[in-house]
This record gives C-alpha cells, structure tokens and sequence, in this order.
C-alpha cells in the first residue's frame, strides 16, 4: 500500500476504507482493490534440476482448488520422495482469502518468517510468500490481480 495511507478496514470482496491524513483534517477515500486472478507458483529449490526457476501460473477463477503433491492426479506435480502424494491443496476459505492447508503430510508445510521456515496447517497468501513442501522443494507464490 502507498506510504502515508493508514489502512482502517478491509471487508471480503477486497475492498479497503483508507484514512488519509490532510494538512490535520482527515478525509475517507475507498480504493477498490483487484480481486486476485492468477497465482504464479516459483520452484527455487527442487530435487529436479530442470524445475529451478520454473514458474506455473494458475488461474483462481477456474480452479476451485488447486491441489499440490507427488501423485501425477495433482494440478501441480512435484516429483520429490519428501513432499507426499497429496501434500497441500490451495482455495478459497469462506472470508474470500486464499489459502494453503496442509493435507496431514508427512514432512509439513513450512512459511519462511525471519530467516527462518516455521511449520504450519494453514496460511494465508500473501505476495511473495515462499513455502518448503517436505525437506526439499522451496516456492515462492505470487498472487497477480485482475
């Protein structure tokens, strides 16, 4: 968000009210955010050399889920021993955010947060966001608006 806004609220069709602070008087403008199309999932690190630096982008619009794992039924397929069959499936949760939850795998879904990857069941997306499926393959997700 642009330097100087104070974000007050935001409601689930993406919309914001943003207080916007004017020579002491404050004003409410309401910026109408892009609901997000299209995610680009990024391979940085992959057991498979060819998919480093791979980008996949899938459309949100289409796909009511998008389900990630090691079996070929998968939407993305990641051939790595770690990441399990069905490792961790991405939608929609009932506020409109979109989500990854981990499907009870066997080596986790962790979130990079300070130098650090932290295990989680869910996280929200957020741009940039980079996640580790199993030990080895690390992607970063980017959400691409309408």
């Amino acid at each position: 968000m642009p330097t100087g806004l104070d974000a007050a609220m935001h409601n689930n069709k993406g919309n914001a009210t943003l207080n916007v602070k004017d020579l002491g008087a404050e004003t409410t403008s309401r910026v109408e955010q892009k609901p997000v199309k299209r995610i680009r999932i990024t391979f940085i690190e992959s057991t498979t050399d060819s998919l480093k630096n791979t980008a996949v982008d899938l459309d949100v619009v289409y796909f009511d889920s998008i389900t990630i794992g090691r079996a070929p039924d998968n939407i993305v397929v990641i051939p790595d021993i770690t990441v399990s069959r069905r490792h961790a499936v991405i939608s929609r949760d009932s506020s409109g955010s979109i989500v990854l939850v981990d499907l009870n795998s066997k080596n986790g879904t962790y979130v990079y947060n300070n130098g650090v990857f932290e295990r989680v069941n869910k996280v929200e997306l957020k741009d940039g966001i980079v996640i580790r499926l199993g030990i080895y393959t690390i992607i970063r997700i980017n959400l691409i608006q309408g």
